[in-house]
């Protein structure tokens, strides 16, 4: 990821540093606020706020004790908050075993989002939520990447 957008000269309001960093990427560690148990599981996250965008990029790999065991919900990373309203803000893409599913990020409330599978079952593709089974059963070093921007306030 970069860490910064470019090399500037900066005028009497923003600094050239003040510019640097408008592209720096934060390491972080999201909590999930239902639907998995860690255990020994690993996240590698990182953000980026530029204004009020907020841009999110993580993989959480399930470990030896780690479990989802019903509907993903995670924090956002920033204490501002932006408008719950069930928008679908990002994608995810769940590994389990040797199968690959698409899936998305989805506004959840004013601090969280939810993971959702497609499910192409129907006439037309749908949002299901994920589960211990769904949209496989989950083991160990199965992982979801999950990739996001939303306005923030």
């Amino acid at each position: 990821m970069p860490t910064e957008l470019g090399n500037f000269t900066a005028g009497q309001v923003l600094t050239a540093t003040d510019l640097n960093d408008i592209a720096t990427w934060t390491t972080y560690t999201p909590t999930f606020a239902s639907g998995v148990t860690v255990g020994n599981g690993t996240w590698v996250a990182a953000y980026n706020i530029v204004n009020k965008i907020l841009f999110f990029q993580g993989t959480f790999t399930l470990g030896s004790t780690s479990a989802i065991t019903g509907a993903v919900t995670l924090t956002v990373p920033d204490s501002r908050t932006f408008t719950a309203n069930e928008e679908i803000l990002g994608n995810a893409r769940f590994n389990i075993s040797t199968s690959r599913f698409a899936g998305s990020v989805r506004e959840d409330s004013s601090t969280t989002v939810s993971l959702f599978v497609y499910n192409a079952s129907g006439t037309y593709v749908t949002q299901t939520s994920l589960s211990g089974t769904i949209p496989l059963t989950w083991s160990t070093a199965d992982s979801m990447k999950i990739t996001y921007c939303a306005r923030i306030d």
